[in-house]
C-alpha cells in the first residue's frame, strides 16, 4: 500500500485561521519532499552512468597495459629460445647449430643450453651443452656436449637457455665409459678368453671339445638333434657360453645320471634347457654346494619355442637379426633394450620397463647372468 501524503495524514477541518496555516505548511512540506523524492531518483541514475563510464574508461586504460605487458613477457621469453634445422647427431664433443632467420638477433643464449630434438618426446632427447661461442648476425652457435639422452640424427631442434648441471655429477661420457671398463673387467674375470668350434655326433657325456682347458665359448654344431648330459672341465667358478650353430636342437640335461657326479649340470627349474638353433646358454662351475659340486645354468634361452632370452650384446649399434627376448645394451646411450616380437609387430624395448640408463650393478647382473650373444 502506497503511504498516504502529509495533507491526507494530517487533516486540519477547522476553519481558523491557525489551522489554515498548519494545513498550507503541510502542503508546502509535502510538495518540498516530492521535490526531493524526484532528485534522488536522478541523482541514482547519474550515479549508474557515471559508475557505467567509469568502468569503461578503467576497462579502456587498463586493458592495453594488460597486452602490452603480455606481449613483453612473450618477448622476454624469445631471448631464451630459438630454432635451429642444423643437421646434427646426438653425442658428445664440439657441435654447430645456426639459429634460424629472425630469431638470431633476440636469442641470449648464456653459458648454458639445453638442446632437444623436436620430433621426440620432451626428455627423451636432449643434450645439455656449454657455449663456447654465439655469433648474433650469422645466428651461429658453438656449444660443448656435457651430457645428452637419445640417439641418431636430426635436423629440427629446440635450443633453451639451461641452468648449469651439477658438475660433481658424471657426464653421459664418463658414465659410459665406466660402464664399459666394468664390462671389460667383468669379462676379463670370467675368463671368456678362447672360442672352439666342435661338432657333436653322439650325446655329451661329458661334453669335453677339443681345447676345452683353456676356452670357455664353445660353438656347438651337430648332424641330428643331441644331448649334453654332462660336462668336463671343473674348475670353481668357470664360466662357459655354449652356442648352439647347427641346425638341430641341443638338450642339455637336468641332473643326468651320465658322466661323473661332479660332471652334472643343474637348472633352477628342474627342467631340461632345449637350445634351438642360433641359441646359447651360460653356465658357472660351483664346486662347493652339498652334496656334489655341479655345473650351474646361469643364462639361457629357454625351450618351447625359439627366443632370445638370456643373449645380450653389448655394443654401440643394435644387432641386425635379433631373437625375440635377446637383449642389447647400447653403449653410447647406456641404455639396455629387449627385443619383442609378438607375432604382429617387432620393436626393442626398454629393459625393466623404466627406460633408464642400467647402473652398473644391474649391467654386472645382466652380463654374467644373461649370457652373451653375437658369438
Amino acid at each position: 500500500m502506497a503511504a498516504k501524503s502529509f495533507p491526507e495524514q494530517f487533516q486540519f477541518l477547522s476553519k481558523d485561521v491557525v489551522y489554515r496555516e498548519l494545513r498550507n505548511l503541510v502542503a508546502a512540506t509535502e510538495a518540498r519532499f516530492v521535490d526531493v523524492e524526484q532528485e534522488v531518483t536522478t541523482f541514482e541514475a547519474e550515479v549508474a552512468k557515471f559508475q557505467t563510464l567509469g568502468l569503461q574508461a578503467v576497462n579502456d586504460t587498463l586493458t592495453p597495459l594488460v597486452q602490452q605487458a603480455v606481449d613483453q613477457l612473450s618477448s622476454i621469453s624469445e631471448l631464451f629460445t630459438a630454432q635451429s634445422l642444423s643437421t646434427e647427431t646426438f653425442g658428445t664433443g664440439s657441435k654447430s647449430f645456426v639459429i634460424v632467420t629472425g630469431e638470431e638477433i633476440l636469442f641470449v643464449p648464456l653459458d648454458w643450453v639445453n638442446i632437444a630434438a623436436n620430433s621426440e618426446t620432451p626428455g627423451t632427447s636432449d643434450m645439455l651443452c656449454r657455449v663456447t661461442g654465439y655469433d648474433e648476425h650469422t645466428g651461429q652457435l658453438d656449444v660443448l656436449v656435457d651430457r645428452y639422452v637419445g640417439s641418431g640424427e636430426y635436423s629440427s631442434w629446440t635450443i633453451t637457455t639451461a641452468p648449469p648441471p651439477d658438475l660433481n655429477s658424471p657426464t653421459y661420457t664418463e658414465m659410459n665409459e665406466a660402464i664399459a671398463d666394468i664390462a671389460d673387467t667383468n669379462i676379463q674375470e670370467l675368463k671368456l678368453d678362447g672360442i672352439v668350434t666342435f661338432e657333436l655326433t653322439e650325446n655329451a657325456r661329458p661334453l669335453a671339445p677339443t681345447g676345452y682347458e683353456t676356452c670357455n665359448v664353445y660353438r656347438l654344431d651337430n648332424d641330428q638333434a643331441w644331448s649334453i648330459d654332462s660336462i668336463a672341465g671343473e674348475e670353481d667358478g668357470k664360466v662357459i657360453v655354449i652356442h648352439n650353430i647347427g641346425d638341430n636342437n641341443i638338450t642339455i640335461k637336468n641332473e643326468s645320471g651320465w658322466g661323473t657326479a661332479d660332471q652334472r649340470i643343474v637348472m633352477k627349474t628342474g627342467e631340461e634347457l632345449v637350445l634351438f638353433k642360433n641359441q646359447c646358454a651360460t653356465l658357472q662351475y660351483d664346486a662347493n654346494p652339498t652334496p656334489y659340486p655341479r655345473w650351474r645354468v646361469i643364462g639361457g634361452a629357454g625351450g618351447g619355442g625359439a627366443s632370445g632370452t638370456g643373449v645380450w650384446t653389448v655394443s654401440a649399434t643394435p644387432p641386425s637379426t635379433p631373437l625375440s627376448g635377446e637383449g642389447w645394451y647400447d653403449l653410447d646411450s647406456a641404455t639396455g633394450y629387449i627385443w619383442v616380437d609378438d607375432g604382429t609387430s617387432s620393436q626393442w624395448l626398454p629393459a625393466g620397463g623404466g627406460g633408464g640408463p642400467l647402473i652398473p650393478d644391474q649391467f654386472i647382473k645382466a652380463t654374467t647372468m644373461g649370457g652373451f650373444g653375437g658369438l
